[in-house]
């Protein structure tokens, strides 16, 4: 009794102890290395082909937040075919939504730049982000396992006819075996 005790309390111990998905943010720094920015992609910084991704940067300058600034974002695909996006930019945060058309990896650029200042004051950002989920781009992307199931077929299949033959046999298994 005490042995199913022991195991009941350390299958609730392992259940209780697992890990919870954590959702990580993306951290960048700007060209100059200077000034960083914290890039948060949703749904789950996974982003699906063929729907709508919400880009949120968080840029973490204090000089940001003050004064006025021009930002713009581009996303270009790997045939480097580039998109302009439309952002929206509150204090020290720019936001954008941008619906990845397909499979791939794409090059994220974010751009702020002071109004009428120097080239001193302006801060590039530059994330490759990977999109694996949704529209696929070819017919690679989905492997074929079709001799893993011809293989996992003839396996189930020779297991039966070997628990029927020994069905069959087993009086004769059993005369053999007390000898």
């Amino acid at each position: 009794m005490s042995k199913a005790l022991l195991f009941t309390a350390l299958l609730i111990a392992g259940i209780i102890s697992q890990p919870l998905t954590a959702h990580a943010h993306v951290l960048l720094t700007d060209d100059s290395g200077q000034t960083g920015a914290i890039l948060h992609i949703n749904p789950d910084d996974d982003p699906v082909a063929g729907e709508p991704s919400t880009l949120f940067f968080d840029i973490q300058n204090q000089s940001f937040s003050s004064h006025a600034h021009q930002v713009s974002l581009t996303v270009t695909d790997e045939e480097g075919v580039a998109a302009d996006v439309p952002v929206s930019v509150a204090n020290s945060s720019a936001s954008a939504t941008y619906i990845f058309p397909a499979q791939g990896a794409y090059r994220i650029t974010l751009s702020a730049a002071a109004d009428g200042a120097a080239t001193a004051h302006a801060h590039t950002f530059t994330h490759t982000q990977r999109v694996s989920r949704g529209a696929a781009g070819s017919v690679l992307d989905k492997p074929v396992h079709v001799w893993a199931e011809a293989g996992i077929v003839a396996s189930v299949c020779g297991l039966l006819v070997l628990a029927i033959v020994t069905f069959n046999r087993r009086k004769e298994i059993a005369d053999c075996s007390k000898l």
